[in-house]
């Protein structure tokens, strides 16, 4: 299965991996079985491919996953976008993975 679409004139739109959204969605899940996410959105253009997550059905995702790649470069990098705050820049998907599981970790006192 591939996530990457096409037209006629070899236009692509960026987009995530089946690995990178099985894992992603792994994190995404976790979140929403203790209560602490509600809703995603994935969205891709020619540039980037970003997976927003909803605490609530706000207008504003608390955090967003962006993929993207440099031009004339054959590498992908990616940015986490907190609420409203600016971009932190994350390379590797690896570091991703490990944001998004402290993110659900919850300390009881």
């Amino acid at each position: 299965m591939s996530l990457t679409f096409s037209t006629l004139n070899h236009n692509y739109k960026l987009s995530f991996s089946k690995n990178e959204l099985y894992q992603i969605l792994t994190c995404y899940s976790l979140g929403v079985s203790r209560g602490y996410w509600k809703d995603y959105s994935i969205n891709y253009n020619k540039n980037e491919a970003s997976f927003s997550i909803y605490k609530h059905s706000s207008a504003f995702p608390l955090y967003s996953i962006i993929k993207y790649k440099k031009r004339k470069s054959h590498e992908y990098y990616f940015k986490i976008k907190e609420s409203r705050q600016n971009n932190k820049p994350i390379y590797k998907f690896n570091d991703v993975i490990s944001f998004l599981n402290r993110k659900n970790i919850k300390v009881i006192k």
